[in-house]
């Protein structure tokens, strides 16, 4: 039978990261809070900071968060700027059915609680 999946706030993985920080080994947390080490290893990698220059470091979410927003932008670009309209009016169809059969599927939306629409 398989495991019931469970799921932790951020707040907690936060306190958990936190910890580790500040010299708890990954076993005593593990066995302290019953978390699996992998499990813990993963929110540490999330929150590793990565230079992007001598200014600058990033998360490894934020830099995940960054590479699919360029991936949709590149997506955006080629719909609008790569393909020739004749008209006004078949620009503006053309455009209207990209964001509601692909855009709206894909982008999340706050107003909405995060849900696609």
């Amino acid at each position: 039978m398989a495991k019931r999946q469970r799921y932790y706030t951020k707040e907690f993985r936060k306190t958990i990261v936190e910890l580790y920080n500040s010299g708890k080994s990954l076993a005593e947390l593990s066995s302290e809070y019953g978390i699996s080490k992998s499990t813990i290893n993963r929110w540490l990698k999330r929150v590793k900071p990565i230079t992007v220059n001598k200014y600058t470091t990033i998360t490894s979410a934020e830099y995940q968060a960054m590479l699919n927003k360029m991936a949709r932008l590149e997506e955006e670009k080629e719909e609008v700027n790569l393909v020739t309209y004749c008209d006004f009016n078949t620009a503006r169809i053309a455009i209207f059915e990209y964001i509601e059969s692909w855009y709206n599927r894909k982008k999340l939306h706050s107003s909405i609680g995060y849900m696609t629409p």
